[in-house]
């Protein structure tokens, strides 16, 4: 079959993160298992992968719906969020191939939106306003009369909602989990650090606003336990400000904090996620529904810390310590983490069972594929 999925500004950089990562493993399955392919990609960039047709057209549906008629696909993934509402879909009507809508963003809520906006600018929290105050209902109603067959939903909350607004076919199909379980870690790099045997609560990733290392920072500087240590994996993604981060690290003592900025390999981050006592991911707000980053930390063992996000929080709730989403629920959270040994092992054990009951990207692959050969 010929195979289209539609995803927004992929570009050099964003191969490993979300939703371009879920796109990309399913689009070379798709590929191995003998389907023609491509990812349209609707940017500016020219992107090549290898083993992938990418191919780059202006952003928008009319240029989509273009290109699909053009290549006479068979099926045609697009990636929708909510606020497509506001959106006419009309001309999809006259596509005729399947049409199946897979949702990335999830589903926000206004508490969240207003917690963002203490630590963003309003361009960067309109989205997600816009994602909660879009009729979900409207959306389905224009999707079902645009014709489209299915719907996907990357975690359950998200695919519930999404039945209930569209009255179509819809499959709760999370995103997979690779072989990082088999990985070996390299800790040398903890060695050089000088956490060999240390007890630390770990977070990693970019400072965007969205994964709250400033809210974390701030409970950072009012936690009162002298002896907790906090190590931060400060990846430097496209468009990252380090400077509010610096201005929170200056009023936090040396022996209490470490930021590694160091490009560090996979098997480095395996060595720090499985050194952890926690890892910390405490997302404000989750851009594209699951990180893979919770999988990948499960998958060693290593509980998480985190606020409360949709269907992410439902599916991985018993391997997280999830804490209220402001400063004193982080402190006291923190706090509770540190010193309570059992329930770590508790949710050490939890993730565990979680992701060794996972599905591989084959599996998700095959789900996804049955959204266009099974009707």
């Amino acid at each position: 079959m010929r195979i289209g999925i539609y995803t927004t500004d992929l570009f050099h950089g964003r191969e490993h993160l979300m939703p371009w990562r879920t796109v990309i493993e399913i689009s070379r399955r798709l590929g191995q298992k003998g389907h023609d392919v491509i990812i349209i990609n609707g940017g500016v960039e020219n992107v090549s992968l290898e083993g992938i047709n990418v191919v780059t057209v202006n952003k928008g549906y009319p240029s989509l719906l273009s290109f699909a008629k053009e290549r006479q696909l068979d099926a045609l993934f697009v990636e929708m969020k909510w606020r497509e509402a506001l959106k006419s879909l009309k001309a999809f009507k006259a596509l005729p191939c399947k049409k199946i809508a897979y949702f990335t963003g999830g589903v926000y809520d206004l508490q969240s939106v207003f917690c963002l906006k203490r630590y963003a600018s309003f361009s960067d929290v309109k989205p997600y306003l816009l994602e909660c105050l879009s009729p979900k209902c409207l959306l389905g109603i224009k999707l079902k009369d645009a014709g489209f067959n299915h719907c996907i939903g990357l975690t359950r909350k998200t695919a519930v909602i999404c039945k209930i607004a569209t009255k179509i076919d819809t499959a709760c199909i999370y995103p997979g989990k690779d072989l990082f379980d088999k990985l070996k870690p390299d800790y040398t790099i903890i060695d050089k650090y000088g956490l060999k045997g240390q007890k630390y609560i770990c977070f990693t990733g970019a400072p965007a606003p969205t994964r709250g290392a400033e809210m974390l920072l701030e409970a950072i500087c009012r936690n009162k336990m002298s002896n907790a240590k906090f190590v931060f994996l400060m990846r430097k993604d496209v468009g990252s400000n380090f400077n509010k981060i610096t201005n929170y690290t200056k009023r936090i003592p040396e022996e209490k904090l470490i930021i590694i900025e160091d490009r560090l390999s996979r098997e480095q981050l395996k060595a720090f996620f499985s050194s952890a006592w926690y890892m910390v991911l405490p997302f404000i707000i989750i851009p594209s529904e699951v990180p893979l980053t919770y999988f990948e930390i499960m998958q060693c063992g290593t509980p998480i810390i985190t606020f409360e996000n949709g269907g992410s929080s439902d599916y991985l709730r018993e391997g997280m310590f999830i804490s209220p989403k402001n400063i004193s629920g982080m402190v006291n959270t923190l706090s509770l983490a540190w010193e309570n040994s059992s329930l770590r092992k508790e949710k050490k054990r939890a993730a565990i069972r979680i992701m060794q009951n996972h599905p591989t990207w084959d599996e998700v692959t095959s789900e996804w594929e049955n959204q266009i050969i099974n009707d």
